[in-house]
């Protein structure tokens, strides 16, 4: 799946739906972010922070071209073991998310109970 880093890249992860990440932000944005210094950051989207490794492909300004586009699409088209080792990361960011969601919706709820 080919989509804009954001809100739709973690609703990915969360889906488990391998991706490719692809990005451009307006001119004057990016000559001021680059200029002034004021990205930080390697990677931009949620599942490449999220995860240990940035296993998502990333492909940001003048890079996002049908030509550069096409080969990470065609690797998790065609590759089992590319799809697999962002679903992998993908697992591990949905388990650290859960946390024991329940059984701490729970125990708020029985602290709640007893008082």
């Amino acid at each position: 799946m080919l989509l804009a880093s954001g809100t739709a890249a973690l609703e990915c992860l969360l889906l488990d739906r391998p991706m490719v990440v692809a990005y451009q932000l307006s001119g004057i944005t990016a000559f001021l972010l680059g200029t002034m210094g004021m990205l930080k950051i390697e990677k931009v989207s949620l599942p490449n922070l999220l995860c240990a490794d940035a296993v998502v492909p990333e492909l940001l300004q003048k890079a996002v071209t049908p030509e550069n586009l096409g080969p990470p699409m065609l690797e998790l088209l065609t590759n089992p073991q590319a799809r697999d080792r962002q679903l992998e990361q993908f697992g591990a960011v949905q388990r650290e998310l859960r946390r024991n969601a329940a059984e701490s919706a729970a125990d708020a709820i029985a602290s709640l109970i007893r008082v």
